[in-house]
């Protein structure tokens, strides 16, 4: 429109590169490596190999050529594998760069160059406006810094214990209020207010708490799936909206006094109690029994 292309680009992408605990004994060289690869004569030879067998020069442009067997082939179309430090063709000069993708179009390269000139120009950044919430004022700090442990420990542990450490790791950062924060943040979003904000016109409409009124939902269909299903917990935590097992268990346990475990034996014990009729035991007066059991038992302790 009025002779512009409008529209959005991404942000520009930066790179963390991280040597492994594996290679603790080897950072310098590891150092070295991604040092060597950052030279622009080194990442010219890993891309087109060397001149005559892995590339011609034409026009000053090189051409890249296939070598499909031998020692000298390449690992992968100019061994992307390899030169991951860059993102696509780099031979120190945009224009240039330019020029050897649109070989790639055989017959159209004028063409690519003018849509490639095209997608740079009348172009924005779309901006990032969170909307404000208050467990983020509240746990960020905390957050940030079991952010850095979170991504510290792992990639320092053993292979063999990644997945143990990362959801460790992860049940840890949610319970210290990440779980808070994304429950807010995805309703703030729905909203399209501030949290705060939204908070009050609900506690004004419905006289509860936001977080309650979702928990409680949660753990009525938490309910419904312990009586009617053979999910296991952690599956259920999931299919009612819990990032883990371990939120479903406490949330469960502040709501109904017992843990979802507790409560699915008592609904079994409800079933044995069948009189020969087939009259069932009313089994929600069962758990509800134990659940005030359970409340008298935690006062008293």
């Amino acid at each position: 429109m009025n002779g512009k292309t409008t529209k959005q680009v991404y942000d520009q992408a930066g790179l963390r590169i991280i040597v492994p605990k594996t290679s603790e004994k080897r950072v310098n060289e590891a150092i070295q490596y991604l040092n060597w690869m950052a030279n622009k004569d080194v990442i010219f030879f890993l891309q087109y190999g060397e001149e005559g067998v892995g590339h011609i020069i034409k026009d000053g442009l090189p051409i890249y050529q296939a070598i499909n067997e031998g020692p000298k082939q390449f690992n992968s179309v100019q061994n992307i594998d390899y030169t991951y430090i860059i993102n696509g063709i780099d031979v120190g000069d945009p224009v240039k760069n330019i020029q050897i993708n649109s070989l790639a179009y055989g017959g159209l390269e004028d063409l690519y160059i003018k849509s490639y000139n095209t997608a740079l120009k009348d172009s924005f950044i779309a901006p990032t406006l969170s909307i404000p919430c208050d467990a983020d004022a509240k746990y960020s700090n905390t957050l940030r810094e079991k952010g850095y442990e979170f991504f510290a420990k792992t990639i320092t542990c053993k292979p063999a214990d990644f997945e143990k450490t990362w959801s460790r790791m992860h049940n840890e950062f949610m319970r210290i209020g990440g779980q808070e924060v994304l429950l807010q943040r995805i309703i703030a979003e729905h909203a399209g207010i501030s949290y705060s904000h939204m908070r009050k016109v609900f506690r004004d409409e419905t006289g509860d708490n936001i977080s309650n009124f979702i928990n409680r939902k949660r753990i009525k269909e938490a309910k419904e799936l312990l009586k009617g299903t053979d999910m296991t917990v952690r599956e259920i935590a999931v299919k009612v909206g819990y990032n883990n097992e371990q939120s479903l268990i406490r949330f469960f346990k502040k709501y109904m006094s017992m843990s979802p475990g507790e409560y699915r034996l008592a609904l079994k014990i409800s079933a044995i109690m069948t009189d020969e009729e087939g009259a069932q035991a009313p089994s929600e007066a069962l758990t509800e029994t134990i659940s005030e059991n359970h409340s008298e038992n935690n006062i008293r302790q």
